[in-house]
Parts: structure tokens; C-alpha cells; sequence
């Protein structure tokens, strides 16, 4: 068996929303990652997601990684379509780890997760699901009062969970 290769040393890539920017705030990713690049916007549609995607695929920047890990869908919808695009821009990582949706106030947060669910099962080997969703319930101490955005326990708990599935 080959050695493992610490997660401090391993290139992975985040691209995500307010959620993934609270972890990023509060350090919890760069405890575990290191010095991984993280580019988390508040109020980021999947869309705008894409958008950063393929800017980062066309200047070059994803050549090498190990792993691209995608949270979005706490804003809007997430489709079939935007998830194979991904998919498509992200050709050439080996992983891509999706953190599906914990919105309980949001009419899509059902769908999104469906959406993300069923578009791991279509890429088996490739994309891989961390449930957020499930992970999280029932522990309301992990957030803010609106259910969705961390509190330093609730970041930590989040990077730890997209760390085991890398």
C-alpha cells in the first residue's frame, strides 16, 4: 500500500459559498488543508460558481490537483445540467467532493440535494457526496440561529467531514 500523503500536502482546491466562508474565516480548513486556496463569496449562485470554474480551468490552475471540493447551493437552485458542467470543467481532477445543502428555511434545499446525490451516482469514482445535510441535523449547537452558517464548532466539525472524504 502506498503511504498516505497528508492533507497539508495534497493540492486541493474549495470553491464554495457564505457557508464554506464562515470555515474559511474561522480557520478550520486551513488547520486541516494548509495553505489550500479557498474562494467562498457570500451570496454565490451556483452560476457564478461555474463562472470561477472555468476561469480557474482556463488559466491553468487546477493542472495537478488532487481534489476540487464544490459547496454551492445554499443560494439558489442547482441543477442536472450545472452539475454535469462542472463535472465537465473539472475533467482533469481526479476528485471532486460535493458538500450537499443544509438551507432548512430555503424551498430548495430538497432538490439541490437530489440534484447533487443522483450527479455523484453518475460519476462513481470521480465525484464523491459529503452530506452535510444528514451529518449536521439534529445539531442545532454547530449554528447561527438561521440553521445554515457556522459557529466555530459547527466550521470545524464541517472541514473535519470534507477531510474524511479525502
Amino acid at each position: 500500500t502506498p503511504p498516505t500523503v497528508p492533507l497539508t500536502q495534497r493540492k486541493v482546491v474549495f470553491l464554495g459559498d457564505s457557508v464554506m466562508l464562515g470555515a474559511k474565516n474561522t480557520q478550520a480548513i486551513s488547520t486541516l488543508f494548509g495553505n489550500a486556496p479557498v474562494d467562498a463569496q457570500q451570496n454565490r449562485q451556483v452560476a457564478q460558481g461555474i463562472e470561477v470554474l472555468r476561469t480557474w480551468s482556463n488559466a491553468g490552475w487546477l493542472q495537478g490537483v488532487d481534489a476540487v471540493v464544490v459547496h454551492l447551493g445554499t443560494n439558489g437552485t442547482f441543477t442536472d445540467a450545472q452539475f454535469d458542467q462542472i463535472m465537465t470543467i473539472l475533467a482533469g481532477a481526479p476528485k471532486v467532493v460535493f458538500v450537499n445543502d443544509k438551507v432548512p428555511q430555503r424551498s430548495w434545499e430538497g432538490t439541490n440535494n437530489q440534484v447533487i446525490a443522483a450527479g455523484v451516482a453518475r460519476y462513481p469514482g470521480r465525484a464523491v457526496l459529503v452530506d452535510w445535510y444528514s451529518a449536521s441535523a439534529n445539531r442545532p449547537e454547530l449554528f447561527y440561529d438561521d440553521g445554515t452558517h457556522l459557529k466555530p464548532d459547527g466550521a470545524a466539525f464541517y472541514a473535519q467531514l470534507i477531510a474524511s472524504a479525502l
